[in-house]
């Protein structure tokens, strides 16, 4: 895939911007959930997830046995805030900011809100207490796949391993795509291939 207004190749939640965004949802990259054909939010790497009735605790269950590319293992409870909260610290994606009021942001100070924490209950179970309340069509907008404000999850691990800046041009996300390789080239003006 080739387009001149995409440049070059970036995936990591840290790094990646619009028109990336796009291109690389739904093909190298999933989200915690997608929209369902009546625009309902719908699973897919969120399993189920409920929402006490003041809005402040979120429980979060994801799917077992989804691969990272490239062996980077099973995705797990660990790399769903690591993900969000990087897109937060990058801060080119238009809703960077409520992914780091919801997820508690590079600082984990949850935007000042008082009494808010998240919790790892165990490999597939996070827990969100926001401190104040979320309306949920707001967090499912900033968790969605397949469209212009997507996200998704990546590999804690291979950042931890490599670095950011290796794995945005190589990412382990989830999607049915692997990247195999990527460069920049220059395209002429007038040069058709």
């Amino acid at each position: 895939m080739g387009q001149k207004e995409i440049g070059i190749f970036e995936a990591h939640p840290s790094m990646s911007s619009s028109p990336r965004i796009q291109f690389t949802s739904s093909s190298v990259a999933e989200g915690l959930i997608t929209t369902a054909p009546d625009l309902s939010a719908s699973p897919m790497l969120a399993k189920s997830w409920s929402i006490s009735d003041d809005f402040l605790n979120w429980t979060w269950k994801f799917q077992e046995c989804v691969q990272f590319h490239k062996g980077y293992e099973e995705m797990t409870s660990e790399d769903v805030p690591y993900s969000y909260i990087q897109w937060n610290a990058g801060a080119l994606h238009a809703r960077a900011g409520i992914m780091g009021e919801y997820f508690g942001g590079e600082d984990g100070t949850f935007g000042g809100c008082e009494g808010a924490s998240s919790e790892i209950v165990d490999d597939y179970t996070l827990v969100l207490n926001t401190g104040v309340p979320w309306v949920p069509v707001q967090v499912f907008e900033l968790m969605r796949n397949g469209g212009g404000s997507s996200t998704w999850v990546v590999s804690k691990k291979q950042s931890e391993e490599i670095g950011i800046d290796a794995a945005s041009k190589d990412i382990a996300a989830t999607g049915p795509w692997q990247i195999e390789s990527s460069e920049k080239r220059r395209i002429l003006e007038n040069e058709r291939c």
